[in-house]
């Protein structure tokens, strides 16, 4: 699949046998490949995807948040050679390196090690919204998912034994707080 980026908005197609049409804008352009199907994309209640935040009009997103602001855990597990990444990644954002610590920031002795693996657990039972419910790996309570680490990040957690809750709801829109609020509370809807 080829996909091209333009200032312009372009509708995303998949190339799929010998020859097609793009429309952009009022403009055509005649692509040597095949039919094109368009992908459309998913709809998303409230979701994460890689460093994007969907903020849903119903609160999920946000009563998470707040549920994961008074009962997430999160590990981290770093091999050798990417620890002046992940260090500096951190330090971009919170100001300070993240000192090593038993079941929660691991430096793996493992030099076959390759990739980064960051976790966060919270206690089942809580509705999740589907896009990140889907996203729990071996258990329920836990994904194991460094994009949605580093969104979280990105958002006010930290890599602590606790979170700042006021820290994280500054993240939050104003017009979602009061669910952040109800999930800090552990209120279901």
């Amino acid at each position: 699949m080829e996909m091209m980026y333009e200032e312009r908005k372009v509708q995303v197609l998949e190339l799929r046998a010998l020859s097609a049409t793009i429309v952009d804008g009022e403009e055509q352009k005649t692509v040597s490949r095949g039919k094109l199907k368009e992908i459309k994309p998913p709809k998303i209640r409230a979701c994460i995807t890689s460093d994007c935040l969907t903020w849903d009009a119903e609160g999920m997103l946000a009563r998470t948040f707040g549920f994961w602001a008074a009962h997430a855990k999160f590990y981290v597990d770093i091999p050798p050679q990417l620890q002046d990444l992940f260090e500096n990644r951190y330090f971009s954002l919170f100001g300070k390196l993240p000192e090593p610590q038993i079941g929660l920031y691991n430096l793996s002795l493992d030099v076959q090690k390759w990739a980064m693996e960051a976790e966060i657990t919270f206690p089942v039972g809580y509705p999740l919204p589907n896009d990140i419910a889907i996203q729990q790996t071996a258990r329920e309570g836990k994904i194991a998912r460094i994009q949605l680490f580093w969104a979280l990040m990105e958002h006010g957690f930290e890599l602590t034994e606790s979170q700042n809750p006021d820290r994280i709801r500054a993240f939050v829109p104003e017009s979602q707080r009061q669910y952040f609020d109800a999930g800090l509370k552990g209120e279901i809807q």
